[in-house]
């Protein structure tokens, strides 16, 4: 049935909501309080996960530092740090992979031609790739370098092109349902639907949304989606 697997990395193959993201955000709101941002550091999370299902923390991070009345150099000089906090967060020498992950593909490398695509920074996301030591399992590490919900679509479409193959014979695995998710969907391809980590709370928001495979650990991947 597939021929290609396309997986995200962050909550998907290493746990960056657990590992990473905590201290990212607290550089972001000590940058944030420095220009005179009131909110304390749960207020601060909070607002922040109640926009990240239609927002990319670059959008949520401008949202905030424009709320500073700040001037325009400023404003930008702010806004880029907290961008490169977040997207660019300090990642240790080496990085676990999430339960079922290191058993998971090699397994699926013998059946499947496997890429990766994730979205971020392209010097966060090298980083985190290198020190997680995953990247000898993918035919090709894609990159999308501008946090928005239509790089992935891209991507995807790159890999079919490369492949030669049906959007029906990709499978894509994520966590995030408004990304990898509804970008193949929207191609036609198969999903599998990771809840894990920050974003977990989502729920669809229309039909291109609703993964054709759930999952709550890498562990049920092979038996949920018939590999």
């Amino acid at each position: 049935m597939f021929k290609v697997i396309a997986f995200d990395l962050d909550d998907t193959l290493i746990d960056t909501s657990g590992t990473l993201i905590p201290n990212a955000l607290k550089t972001v709101h000590k940058v944030l309080q420095s220009k005179g941002y009131k909110l304390g550091f749960e207020e601060f999370n909070q607002r922040r996960l109640s926009m990240t299902h239609s927002h990319s923390h670059k959008e949520i991070f401008d949202v905030l530092v424009k709320e500073l009345n700040l001037n325009p150099s400023e404003q930008k000089e702010t806004l880029d740090k907290c961008v490169s906090a977040f997207y660019e967060p300090a990642v240790p020498a080496t990085l676990p992979l999430l339960e079922g992950a290191d058993d998971l593909l090699p397994l699926l490398k013998e059946k499947y031609k496997l890429y990766l695509v994730s979205s971020g920074s392209v010097a966060g996301q090298t980083s985190k790739i290198k020190a997680a030591g995953v990247e000898h399992f993918f035919e090709e590490v894609l990159i999308v370098p501008t946090p928005d919900h239509t790089g992935k679509k891209e991507a995807f479409s790159w890999i079919l092109a490369n492949e030669k193959i049906g959007a029906y014979e990709l499978l894509s695995v994520g966590n995030r349902l408004s990304n990898e998710i509804r970008c193949a969907k929207e191609l036609g391809a198969a999903t599998c639907y990771l809840q894990y980590g920050e974003h977990a709370h989502e729920t669809p928001q229309n039909k291109m949304e609703e993964p054709d495979f759930h999952i709550f650990s890498l562990k049920e991947i092979t038996d949920k989606c018939q590999l």
